[in-house]
């Protein structure tokens, strides 16, 4: 995604010279900019949006931090009349600025209005001691967000949503009760992100938000009295929950619209870290003894949702037409999850664990290889980093002892030196 950024900002100022330089009309221009999905006139600058959110986030803190200093010597009307009008006061600046088509101007002032309205929601419990459930401070903060973020179609607002979202979702688990409405901000988001130009942040926020609900839910459900526990079973259903976004991720891929490839590209990259990261975990043979050992107490429900997402994976894998990764990940989830459940042997760990040292070798080899051979630098340098980082894993943790480990020290190195080998006989080929 930072190379599809940076591609957009290049190109928008390419654009730009190409009609100066009149090798293109203006018209040209356009369709140009827009089959990037790039708004003509409007540069491609991520750096200045974020720079603007977070010089109006200072200047809220600041101004909440000095309202708190004196909050003691202001008298009780003045406090409240002052936060309703200082909250009040910077939305009608913000709706003057729509009002004259500055949107950008308006949503920072929306922005800062938002962080007054959460300020003062904070300050006017103080004064009313109102502090039964202080989780309810935030949820109306995150909230009074909702509307500006949908109307606008403001993904900074929205962001600014997701994230007090997100905290209210934090204190409430920790308090032990359920967060019911998060779905609500999440269509709220998805809304945003479908209709407006487009934010990797807001749309990496809202999967996380599902899988950490999804993930919640389950553990209040199998929860056993008033204590929460991490069930075996919601591995393989997290599992489960990435192969169905990798699915949408092709479905994406598929889109006439660049934003929606751009999505799918980033969600498909996530995937793949997903994929290497758990296999990087499953490489050592703890984790197995744990799962071997689990009480696996949830096989019906844990099996009906993991079936129900994978059958997502499946439709959207069939409308793509991109099979291959998708059925030899589902045979090694099938047939490794079947083996666990059926074994209660302790020792079968380290069977599990030289599979997974197996499969991690075959990964990055194959990404070394697709990165080659596609000119992806990303994959390439992915398969890289993989096998130096397992590499490094096994040198704290040798498998096999040290004989072990130094043989698989010189199969690493032979698995990169032949890459290079393979790498210079392909740039050979491609120059000829």
């Amino acid at each position: 995604m930072r190379f599809i950024r940076r591609f957009k900002q290049d190109l928008a100022k390419e654009v730009t010279e190409w009609v100066a330089d009149d090798l293109i009309d203006e018209d040209q221009a356009i369709l140009i900019l827009q089959r990037y999905g790039i708004t003509p006139g409007q540069p491609y600058n991520l750096g200045y949006t974020l720079l603007i959110g977070l010089g109006f986030l200072f200047i809220g803190l600041s101004v909440i931090t000095l309202i708190g200093a004196n909050w003691d010597e202001i008298p009780r009307v003045a406090r409240m009349s002052g936060l309703i009008a200082l909250t009040a006061g910077t939305h009608l600046v913000g709706i003057w600025f729509y009002g004259k088509t500055q949107v950008n101007k308006s949503v920072a002032y929306f922005f800062l209005g938002n962080l007054f309205f959460g300020g003062s929601i904070i300050l006017i419990a103080q004064i009313y001691h109102l502090g039964e459930h202080m989780p309810d401070g935030v949820y109306w903060w995150a909230l009074g967000c909702l509307p500006l973020a949908v109307l606008l179609r403001s993904r900074l607002l929205a962001i600014q949503m997701m994230v007090l979202a997100l905290l209210w979702f934090y204190l409430e688990i920790d308090l032990g009760y359920y967060p019911t409405t998060v779905p609500l901000f999440v269509a709220a988001a998805a809304y945003v992100v479908v209709r407006s130009e487009g934010s990797a942040i807001l749309f990496l926020i809202i999967f996380a938000t599902l899988g950490l609900w999804m993930e919640y839910s389950l553990s209040m459900y199998w929860k056993q009295g008033a204590s929460l526990r991490w069930e075996a079973e919601h591995l393989i259903i997290t599992v489960s929950f990435f192969a169905a976004a990798y699915g949408f991720s092709q479905w994406l891929a598929t889109h006439s619209s660049s934003i929606a490839k751009e999505y799918g590209a980033l969600l498909g990259v996530w995937c793949l870290r997903f994929v290497l990261i758990l296999t990087m975990f499953l490489s050592f043979k703890g984790p197995w003894q744990d799962l071997i050992n689990a009480d696996w107490n949830h096989l019906p429900l844990m099996s009906f949702l993991s079936m129900l997402l994978w059958t997502l994976a499946a439709y959207f894998v069939y409308i793509s037409r991109h099979y291959l990764p998708t059925i030899v990940f589902f045979l090694l989830f099938f047939s490794t999850s079947v083996l666990l459940i059926g074994t209660d042997t302790a020792g079968h760990a380290i069977f599990f664990q030289v599979v997974y040292n197996m499969i991690l070798v075959g990964l990055g080899v194959w990404l070394i290889i697709g990165g080659i051979s596609t000119n992806i630098s990303h994959d390439f340098w992915t398969g890289v980093c993989t096998l130096l980082a397992m590499a490094t894993l096994r040198y704290i943790d040798l498998i096999g002892g040290y004989v072990g480990g130094a043989i698989l020290f010189m199969m690493i190195a032979g698995i990169l030196l032949g890459a290079a080998h393979y790498w210079k006989r392909y740039q050979l080929s491609e120059a000829q």
